[in-house]
Parts: C-alpha cells; structure tokens; sequence
C-alpha cells in the first residue's frame, strides 16, 4: 500500500495565505457598509432620547442643549471621510413652535442600502412603537427635484415627526442620506 503525499507548500506560498485571509478580513471589517455605519450613528444621535423626547415639547435653552448633544455624539464616533452629518434647530416666526432637523448623508450611500437600513430602524428603534404613514420620498421644499427612497410621517399631540431615507441626484451628483425632523411646540 502506497501513499503519497501533496507537496508541501513553499515557504512563499506559506506567507501569502495568510496575509491573503487578513486582506479580506481587514475588507469585510472595513466594508461594514457605509449604509449600515450611517443608519448606527443616525441611530445613536439622531434617534437617541433626548433628540426624541424634544416631541413633547422643549424650552428654547434646552433644545439648543439637545442640539449640542446629539452634535455630540457625532463628534464621538469616527465617520468615514465620505458621511456627513448635520444638526440644527430652529423656531418659527411666533417662537411657538421648533423644528430639530438631523441627517447623515453621502455621495457614496446608495438608494437600496438606505431603504433597508431605514426599515431596520423603523423596526427596532423607539419609531416602532409608533403608528406612522409610509410613503415615497420627497423634497417638500422643493418639488421639482426628483427623489426614491422611503419616508415614515408621525404624529402626536402637538408634535409632527418625519424619517426619511432618501437619494436624490445634486448638481455635484448622486446623493443619499437619512433625515429625522421633528416640528414641535415650544415651551414658555
């Protein structure tokens, strides 16, 4: 009985493997895909508590504190060059009511990855213990652009909130973001 052996690998071939595996892990790790970093840190900011607690209503001091918050926890966490993020507030003309307005965006995120991410928060953020209205996405303040994607409208007692995961094609070329925007009263 007579058995031979492969030839072992040389000592080149030896080193390449596993500089090989590590290449495509290093990838697969990195390649967490923009659109699931982009929906963790939309949750952990813009969805966080505080951001959402502003529904029942806010003092003009606090919601700016909220607004420092949630910028802060952005400033936490390491973006990708290539995700941008915004945080403002702002009143009306009464001062009555505030709108808080945050987003994560990018050229690079494309219109598939947002929507499923979108669903995925929908589901097991604080959002999914509320009744909402899905529908397409769109730009309310500008009608003319076109827009896919996906947008959930709330509503409560004297709040309206909107979450959005959208792509549009810009003047610099295609964009894709997450938008949460809450309208609010304020309180005196």
């Amino acid at each position: 009985f007579n058995l031979t052996l492969p030839p072992l690998p040389s000592l080149k071939q030896t080193c390449l493997l596993p500089v090989f595996v590590l290449a495509m892990m290093a990838n697969e790790a990195s390649a967490q895909s923009l659109d699931k970093i982009s929906a963790l840190n939309f949750q952990k900011a813009c969805l966080s508590k505080a951001a959402l607690k502003l529904r029942d209503g806010s003092e003009i001091g606090n919601a700016g504190g909220t607004v420092n918050l949630v910028q802060s926890r952005f400033n936490k966490t390491r973006f990708p060059k290539n995700l941008k993020n915004r945080v403002k507030w702002s009143t009306d003309k009464t001062k009555r009511r505030g709108r808080f307005y945050c987003a994560v965006y990018s050229k690079d995120l494309e219109l598939a990855g947002l929507v499923t991410q979108a669903k995925k928060l929908r589901k097991k953020s604080p959002l999914g213990k509320l009744s909402a209205t899905q529908s397409k996405a769109r730009f309310d303040d500008g009608p003319n652009m076109d827009a896919d994607g996906v947008r959930y409208d709330f509503s409560g007692r004297n709040w309206e909130m909107q979450f959005e995961a959208i792509h549009w094609q810009s003047k610099k070329g295609p964009v894709g973001a997450m938008f949460l925007t809450i309208d609010h009263d304020i309180i005196n």
